[in-house]
């Protein structure tokens, strides 16, 4: 598992819903090899396969990419899962040319999904926030910060929240929708920026215009500008963190002095509903959150 709770949850989740047909099992494999072990993989069966790596790019075998990539996990450079794609018919399906959204092999079809942004969404959509404001659908202004696999899913999921505001600080010579963007995705996108429901910035906003209520950190390496700009802002406004630092875990804790007095958003609390969203689509079955949070943190007590 390498320090990855993700089969242990899982495992327990199986358990609670009675899939005792179904069965994980961990394999470390170098970047270099990866395109001959999804062929193994096809050889024995196997129709799914979690990805703890870093990097959709280490799935590139001679230059090419040999899945075909959702628009969310190509932009973002990363996926949670791989799953086979078969046609009507049962058979696997045939792998089409390759196009700009969705590249694939000739010799197989591999589907990526990313479900990282979606988890990242509704945990700040959580009970308790609906609960606040439930006869209308409540605004959402969040600041993002860093051009991270997990910031740029937590934008492309907050971009399709209607009533969502977003200010995304980049880097300075960050070019977020340039790179390697669906043209999909792209459309979306720049419809947002164009309806000034998006801005990227390469700083923190200044405007006093806007209540922001959620940043969202997916660099720390902005910890302390944030720190300056909660002390030099209205940081009453600001309601929640989301700890966005990692899709694993980052357990240095944040060091700004207004943390205590907002809620935050932890990484198992995201990460559990990533691991919910994985699971409904390997099994078809929706675990029970409560399991699959308890895991959570009995693993980070061991």
């Amino acid at each position: 598992m390498g320090g990855n709770p993700t089969q242990f949850a899982l495992e327990r989740a199986f358990a609670d819903q009675g899939l005792s047909d179904w069965k994980l099992f961990t394999a470390e494999i170098i970047n270099a090899q990866i395109g001959d072990a999804l062929t193994s993989f096809e050889l024995l069966g196997i129709d799914s396969v979690l990805l703890l790596t870093d990097s959709i790019r280490s799935l590139a075998v001679g230059g090419e990419l040999p899945v075909a990539m959702q628009p969310i996990a190509q932009w973002c450079g990363r996926a949670t899962l791989l799953r086979r794609l078969w046609d009507e018919s049962g058979t696997e399906e045939k792998a089409t040319e390759p196009t700009d959204s969705a590249p694939s092999s000739p010799r197989r079809a591999w589907e990526a999904s990313y479900s990282a942004g979606s988890a990242v969404l509704q945990s700040i959509l959580g009970p308790n926030f609906a609960e606040a404001d439930s006869q209308t659908a409540k605004e959402l202004n969040c600041i993002v910060l860093g051009d991270s696999p997990v910031a740029r899913a937590t934008v492309a999921a907050l971009v399709s929240y209607e009533t969502a505001r977003v200010w995304w600080r980049v880097g300075e010579s960050s070019t977020p929708l340039a790179d390697r963007c669906p043209a999909d995705l792209s459309i979306i996108l720049q419809g947002a920026v164009a309806a000034e429901r998006l801005k990227i910035c390469a700083e923190l906003p200044d405007d006093t215009g806007v209540n922001y209520d959620t940043i969202v950190l997916g660099d720390e390496r902005w910890n302390r500008e944030l720190e300056k700009w909660l002390s030099r802002e209205q940081p009453g406004t600001v309601q929640r963190m989301v700890d966005a630092r990692s899709d694993v875990f980052s357990l240095s804790p944040l060091k700004l002095p207004t943390a205590d007095t907002l809620q935050t958003i932890r990484q198992t609390d995201w990460l559990g509903k990533m691991l919910e969203e994985d699971f409904l689509r390997l099994t078809g079955v929706a675990p029970n959150p409560a399991t699959v949070r308890d895991a959570l943190d009995e693993y980070l007590e061991l």
